[in-house]
């Protein structure tokens, strides 16, 4: 299972603003982290079965 986390932080009706990149949002790395980023999770079975029915 492929999850992705294209904008986090913004919110349908906020823009971005390149001055404070962490105003709503540090994920991944919390407050030590950089800017918010996108991200790719993969989930998948160790016995390579189905996730999920």
């Amino acid at each position: 299972m492929f999850i992705n986390i294209q904008h986090p932080g913004e919110t349908a009706s906020e823009r971005s603003d390149p001055a404070q990149p962490k105003a709503v949002s540090q994920w991944p790395d919390g407050p030590a982290g950089g800017r918010p980023r996108s991200a790719t999770v993969v989930i998948r079975r160790k016995d390579g079965g189905a996730v999920g029915t």
